[in-house]
């Protein structure tokens, strides 16, 4: 709902006007003239307050400052009738007119407020009040300050703050209400207020409370049907709620709370509305708990009315379940979460390393499964994923060792690549046979991408349909009980990751129709000993008996593994080829005829204690040799300083053991420490 531009008029201004002898001391008289204006009102607009259609109105009596291109708080008052948006403002007697410092502008500010206090930058002192009064359908007066700046006396003021609103309804009559953010946001107390000529006002907020009051100097009645809710208004200074807030009611009949833990912005000249609250004492059962320790939480965020429980109705009034369960490692059960209807979401995070979960009912009304919102659930053996769940997103079950078997419902419209990252106990998948995008075909134990023949997630027990053309990324990563894999000669490639951590994978067979392997495709699979590659791949090969997958055309090392012998004709160790691995223990020297060193190679190498790099060494990617927490000696044999792709900035041997030493040949020392000279301390001569 839009509304007209309303203007106050033009108010004539009076004031007195003399010779100035002496400044700060010496009365001044001179005649002025003002017109004053409100600036172009959205729905909320600039008011003093609104009547019910939001239309800008002035109070009879109103008064401003006004600083006429110097720093005296003159005080004006309105000389119209309550309702009018338009009227004179003359100058309030009783007090010396004297001059100021000069500003550049004239500058004014509603309310007044005695001892305001303006700098010569025009910035202006203003402390926010830490209570608020009730005014029905608006906010209270003198609460919403507004600022104009003008260098031709034409005063259009704009809104400092923004408005937030609570629309309640219920039992009992409204004495007040408390705001505060869950984050101790600043809400009241002093400030400083700045706004450029023919700009916005920016608020600075230096000091003061985290809470805001709104009181009913007389008690507001409410009406128990939602339509007839009445709105409670508050002035915040712009301000960013990043985890919602807290909003405690106090009626007649009790008190009641409700909390946010969304994030909500409240902008300078806009209204938030909040959805309506009910009041009143609750009449639906209570909930008991399995778990006392989710009780607790439950009754601690959700309890409306303070009587110690968790209603039904209280559960369904929940929207967002935030981060209170995040990091629990006490909570064992929470299928009381059933009752929890309003939401949509399970938000990202909000049960991650809830490592003693064992079961949980999620609502029906459960939309989305936001990112890694179970993860490291390593005891979680029980889920339900409801009809109507449509989004299972990224790590949502990442380390749930425990959980056997996935449902996956018909309305479920987009599943994440690594949604079941590493579930190591997972034997059972089946996908619902409504379901248009997902299927598992042919009772294969496994998510299939229907539209494009895609394996999404496989267990031990899956048989590979001969219509997959690829196993997607993360496909069988943390698989256990997977002690050999034949890729079928129908699948064309194999997605990042696609195997990486089966901790019981001992061989693999590519075939020659796989064309496309990704990075880390077996990375951090501890008893792996045995890698072929049909010798009929056209980009792939296992020359000699390798134990390894090389890319054919350049000669990279693309995967090691534990029983890896790298061939005379492979000249690059690909990107993280050794990476995570625990099978190079001690030392390790790579042969002669490699020349390049591929980025983060060898990170994470958990034994690794000492590194020999070739005489004829070229290049040293990014993090080649990094995160090695045993390596403490890398020897570089050749006589030039191979080229750091990234520079020293990103210096690939870092964090490794304490005092790791690069180690270089005695006649080019001096040469390495001038081209690596931000780690010339840490580089010494071979001896």
């Amino acid at each position: 709902m839009r509304h007209p531009v309303l203007f106050l008029g033009i108010a004539t201004l009076m004031l007195a006007s003399c010779t100035i002898q002496e400044e700060f001391r010496t009365p001044v008289r001179e005649d002025v003239k003002f017109l004053a204006t409100f600036e172009q009102p959205d729905e909320a607009g600039t008011k003093v307050y609104a009547n019910q259609d939001l239309c800008l109105r002035w109070d009879a009596d109103d008064r401003v400052s006004i600083f006429n291109r110097n720093t005296y708080n003159q005080q004006y008052r309105f000389l119209g009738e309550t309702g009018a948006n338009a009227g004179e403002f003359e100058k309030v007697e009783g007090a010396e007119f004297v001059t100021g410092n000069p500003l550049e502008h004239v500058v004014s500010f509603y309310p007044y407020t005695d001892g305001l206090v303006i700098g010569e930058d025009e910035g202006i002192e203003y402390t926010f009040p830490e209570e608020q009064f009730y005014r029905n359908s608006s906010f209270g007066k003198g609460a919403g300050p507004m600022v104009s700046v003008s260098e031709d006396n034409v005063l259009q003021y704009r809104n400092v703050g923004g408005f937030l609103t609570f629309s309640l309804y219920g039992q009992g009559a409204v004495k007040s209400i408390h705001l505060e953010g869950n984050q101790g946001e600043r809400l009241s107390g002093q400030g400083r207020i700045r706004m450029p000529l023919g700009g916005e006002p920016a608020v600075e907020m230096y000091y003061g409370s985290t809470g805001l009051h709104l009181i009913c100097e007389r008690t507001v009645v409410l009406e128990d049907a939602e339509e007839a809710a009445k709105e409670f208004w508050f002035v915040l200074p712009p301000t960013e709620f990043r985890r919602g807030f807290t909003v405690t009611i106090e009626t007649s009949v009790g008190t009641f709370r409700r909390q946010t833990t969304k994030s909500v912005t409240i902008e300078r000249n806009r209204i938030s509305r909040m959805s309506p609250i009910r009041t009143g004492p609750s009449e639906s059962p209570v909930i008991v708990f399995e778990d006392p320790a989710v009780k607790e939480i439950c009754v601690n965020h959700w309890d409306i009315n303070l009587d110690g429980e968790l209603s039904r109705e209280e559960a369904a009034a929940v929207t967002d379940l935030g981060l209170f369960f995040k990091n629990n490692g006490t909570v064992e059960k929470f299928n009381e979460l059933q009752y929890f209807t309003g939401l949509t979401e399970i938000p990202s995070d909000a049960f991650s390393f809830c490592t003693a979960l064992t079961e949980i009912t999620l609502p029906e009304s459960v939309k989305t499964l936001g990112q890694s919102a179970f993860s490291n659930c390593s005891a979680l053996s029980g889920i339900n994923l409801p009809d109507g769940l449509e989004v299972i997103d990224y790590s949502v079950f990442y380390h749930c060792h425990a959980l056997a078997s996935l449902e996956i419902p018909a309305s479920v419209v987009r599943i994440a690549e690594n949604a079941f990252h590493f579930m190591a106990g997972l034997t059972t998948i089946r996908v619902d046979e409504g379901n248009p995008y997902y299927d598992s075909r042919n009772g294969c134990n496994a998510i299939i991408v229907t539209g494009t023949n895609g394996l999404l997630r496989g267990c031990a027990t899956t048989v590979v349909p001969e219509t997959v053309t690829e196993l997607l990324s993360y496909s069988f990563s943390g698989t256990v009980g997977l002690t050999s894999f034949d890729v079928p000669s129908w699948v064309t490639g194999l997605g990042i990751s696609a195997f990486s951590e089966c901790v019981d994978l001992v061989s693999v067979t590519i075939p020659a129709s796989v064309t496309d392997i990704g990075l880390s495709v077996l990375r951090a699979c501890p008893r792996l000993t045995s890698i072929v590659v049909d010798p009929a791949n056209p980009v792939y090969d296992s020359r000699g008996g390798c134990n390894a997958i090389i890319e054919t055309a350049t000669n990279k090392l693309h995967t090691a593994c534990r029983t890896t012998v790298i061939p005379e004709t492979v000249t690059v160790i690909g990107q993280e080829a050794y990476a995570d691995n625990d099978f190079l223990v001690g030392s390790f020297v790579v042969p002669e005829w490699v020349t390049v060193i591929g980025q983060v190679a060898f990170v994470g190498s958990k034994y690794l204690e000492s590194l020999t790099l070739p005489s004829g060494l070229q290049e040293i990617g990014i993090f080649g040799c990094s995160y090695c927490p045993m390596l403490s000696s890398i020897t570089i044999l050749a006589p030039e300083p191979p080229e750091l792709v990234f520079g020293q900035v990103l210096w690939p041997f870092q964090q490794n053991a304490p005092d790791c030493k690069v180690y270089v040949p005695a006649e080019s020392l001096e040469t390495y420490r001038t081209a690596w000279y931000l780690h010339a301390d840490e580089i010494f001569p071979i001896e």
